[in-house]
């Protein structure tokens, strides 16, 4: 680790730093969905459109990153009860946002149990948006898997290098929409930079001006390889798909430069950034049943996914304590 009295200008995000980019990223995806399903867009809203796979792509990073962390620090120990304590965090806020939706679908007369079905087999949760919580979940499996399967670092990545490419391989040959595997491998980048941040750092404070050289130069290129292409789900942009798996370390180089801080308001964001996530399919799908101009939808949309993480959390958090 680099000492913060060495001289260094780069050093290890905080916990709090990490914490906060998650709560801005959460309001970023709901602005996404917001520009492309709002029957009456807002200025500017359409500039969020493309932030979508980057942002998802980020929060795979910082998942895989903070897992192999905390493998790290706390050795053996870490492995005990893993499945529990991380399914536990997803399943209880994705079966109540899950819940809801259903019954204003019911309501409106266009509930069905087999198109639950079918839609499950073509890759479209229950909850609008949810793919990315099974996704997630099936990563903590695999992580778990291949972590107990050796405690040795290397033979770990590789194993999971491999279970991640099964996955990506096996996702585009059932077709399943791009938007299941093209942010897939940020996961092991995240685990990656977990791995060798020290060695990272290190090449940070000693090439610091010519490494962010190197990034600016090649977001250009890569941005307007995008602007002259399909965008990211265009298999043919070989240059776009590895701008997406390294835009993570772009955004993660640029967070251990500033060290994020921007006090409670973005920390309390950061700790409900999954409900909100979860939560905002429900209102995302369901505003154009509200007569209202497009900030009056921007504002139900913004509001109700902050409201409904907010008290998701607080009963989750009751339901821990009385444990």
């Amino acid at each position: 680790m680099v000492n913060k009295g060495s001289g260094s200008i780069c050093f290890a995000p905080t916990r709090e730093a990490t914490t906060i980019l998650k709560g801005g990223m959460s309001l970023v995806i709901v602005w996404v969905h917001f520009s492309i399903f709002s029957p009456t867009p807002v200025s500017y809203s359409g500039y969020f459109a493309a932030l979508g796979a980057p942002v998802v792509g980020m929060f795979l990073f910082l998942s895989g990153y903070g897992l192999m962390k905390s493998w790290q620090i706390h050795g053996v120990s870490f492995w005990n009860g893993f499945l529990k304590r991380r399914f536990s965090k997803l399943l209880c806020p994705l079966l109540v946002a899950t819940l809801i939706f259903q019954i204003v679908q019911w309501t409106q007369g266009i509930f069905s149990w087999s198109l639950i079905s079918k839609g499950f087999l073509q890759g479209d949760p229950p909850l609008p948006f949810s793919w990315f919580v099974y996704e997630i979940a099936v990563l903590y499996l695999f992580f778990f898997i291949c972590g107990r399967w050796t405690h040795n670092y290397s033979r770990f990545c590789a194993l999971l290098f491999l279970s991640i490419l099964i996955i990506y391989v096996f996702l585009r040959h059932i077709n399943w929409l791009y938007v299941w595997y093209c942010t897939l491998p940020c996961f092991m980048g995240g685990v990656l930079m977990g791995l060798f941040e020290n060695r990272v750092l290190t090449i940070l404070n000693r090439h610091f001006i010519a490494t962010m050289i190197l990034f600016a130069v090649f977001c250009s290129l890569t941005l307007f390889s995008l602007v002259k292409s399909e965008g990211y789900e265009d298999p043919s942009n070989l240059l776009g798909g590895i701008f997406l798996f390294l835009l993570p370390f772009i955004w993660f180089v640029l967070l251990i430069c500033i060290q994020l801080r921007t006090g409670w308001v973005g920390y309390a964001l950061g700790v409900i950034s999954y409900e909100i996530y979860v939560f905002h399919g429900i209102f995302i799908m369901n505003m154009a049943l509200i007569n209202g101009s497009g900030w009056f939808h921007f504002f139900f949309v913004s509001g109700g996914s902050l409201l409904s993480a907010f008290f998701m959390h607080k009963i989750q958090l009751f339901l821990h304590h009385i444990k």
